[in-house]
């Protein structure tokens, strides 16, 4: 069973086996929000090992505009 408080986001969770990526969101109660990626092994039907990465949510810089291709409906 997974506890989730309020401030989580589930985004995607991919996986088969014993092996998952779950991706979120963390929202702060001053605003800021994380992204969140967290790696899950599983084993006997429990969490074996759990490696988490995460930082805060920003705008791309500028110079980095030439490499980008907007998709219409897609999500951030």
């Amino acid at each position: 069973q997974w506890a989730v408080s309020p401030a989580f986001t589930l985004v995607h969770i991919s996986g088969s086996g014993g092996s998952f990526t779950v991706e979120g969101t963390l929202a702060y109660p001053d605003g800021v929000i994380y992204k969140l990626v967290a790696v899950l092994e599983l084993a006997g039907g429990k969490v074996r090992a759990q490696r988490s990465y995460f930082a805060p949510q920003m705008e791309a810089p500028d110079w980095r505009s030439q490499w980008v291709e907007h998709i219409q409906g897609g999500s951030q």
